[in-house]
């Protein structure tokens, strides 16, 4: 594989206020960004996200790859499920193995 990097993993969070305030605490620090419904926590390499949105159910993972229809087409070999086609250059995938 094109050796992908974990970008970003957003996390469910039905009451958005108390989870900025648990991630809060695990950081240290308030979150980078928060909106009605998200919000991001920045580390040296990884965005943590938190949303209250609907279809945000499991942990959602983003990667960085230098190819990412490469990277695409190997994780669903592999059995990962995509959410979405590629767009503006990021993908979601729900889970990496079955």
């Amino acid at each position: 594989m094109n050796n992908p990097t974990i970008a970003t993993v957003i996390f469910p969070a039905r009451d958005l206020q108390a989870g900025i305030a648990a991630w809060s605490t695990v950081f240290g620090t308030g979150p980078a960004f928060a909106g009605d419904d998200f919000a991001a926590f920045k580390t040296e390499d990884t965005e943590i996200g938190i949303s209250s949105l609907p279809w945000v159910d499991e942990p959602l993972v983003m990667f960085h790859t230098d190819d990412i229809e490469q990277t695409r087409t190997e994780l669903i070999e592999a059995g990962a499920t995509p959410l979405a086609e590629v767009e503006g250059g990021g993908l979601p995938f729900s889970a990496l193995l079955p």
